[in-house]
């Protein structure tokens, strides 16, 4: 298992960003991220996705995607979207994207061994807490990921913000 599948998979940073809806979030930053961790490592994914803020990741992904799109062709445009169909469609539908989220996390045998550690949480700058884990697989080297929280509607959330 590479760590690196857990990190991405975990904070929803597939190319166009499969993830699912959300719920009340966190107490704090740091219960945000734990109990996304605990849930996901349970292979509870609907409660791991109500960690996330959903409309802010669909957001960036629809970004992504449009950015990525600039400058093709509209026959290339085509082909991509012809490609990746429930994906494309999912940008729009974030039903869709929990239910592909949630179907690929359940095949994906690297999501269901690893060990983490929270080792940092950060003072709060622009809304935003950063929260350090380390995540290490069963047949791999740890790895350490830094996760955005916010607060959103009264809970604290996984964020795209600052993500890459």
């Amino acid at each position: 298992m590479k760590t690196k599948t857990v990190i991405l998979v975990l904070v929803a940073a597939f190319t166009i960003g499969l993830v699912g809806c959300g719920g009340g979030g966190g107490k704090t930053p740091k219960d945000a991220v734990d109990s996304m961790m605990k849930a996901a490592k349970a292979g509870n994914w609907e409660k791991a996705v109500s960690y996330m803020d959903i409309d802010g990741i669909c957001k960036k992904a629809k970004e992504e995607f449009d950015k990525e799109m600039e400058g093709k062709t509209d026959e290339e445009k085509k082909e991509i979207e012809e490609a990746m169909p429930e994906e494309v469609n999912a940008l729009l539908d974030p039903k869709k994207m929990k239910e592909m989220f949630i179907e690929k996390m359940k095949e994906d045998d690297d999501m269901k061994d690893f060990e983490y550690e929270i080792t940092d949480v950060s003072e709060e700058k622009d809304g935003i807490v950063t929260v350090t884990v380390k995540i290490t697989p069963k047949d791999g080297e740890p790895d350490e990921q830094e996760f955005a929280v916010k607060k959103v509607k009264g809970g604290w959330k996984i964020s795209p913000e600052g993500m890459d």
